[in-house]
């Protein structure tokens, strides 16, 4: 072998997309019967309290589910920030 041959040229790719790009979206919880905002809202059973913090801690794409109760907050605003914002709104459990 000649090693002053030219090295081989392998084809490649390379990936510029942000790391954010390679996270599957989240579902994300909130109760205003059991949650709490220092919960990590993935869960149910570990719901935030407020659609405000649901949203400082959703991303586009993610998803809100939001159980029924009486919320302290102007929902129809809250929701449609959401949703503006592409993060999709759900209804979580039932009332009971």
């Amino acid at each position: 072998m000649n090693s002053s041959a030219p090295a081989a040229c392998l084809p490649f790719r390379l990936d510029l997309r942000l790391a954010s790009d390679d996270v599957d979206a989240m579902a994300l919880y909130v109760s205003p019967k059991t949650g709490s905002d220092t919960n990590d809202g993935r869960t149910l059973a570990s719901a935030f309290k407020t659609i405000q913090h649901a949203m400082h801690v959703a991303q586009s794409g993610d998803t809100l589910a939001i159980a029924p109760g009486i919320y302290d907050q102007d929902l129809d605003k809250r929701i449609g920030a959401a949703r503006a914002a592409g993060i999709i709104v759900t209804v979580a459990g039932s009332e009971s």
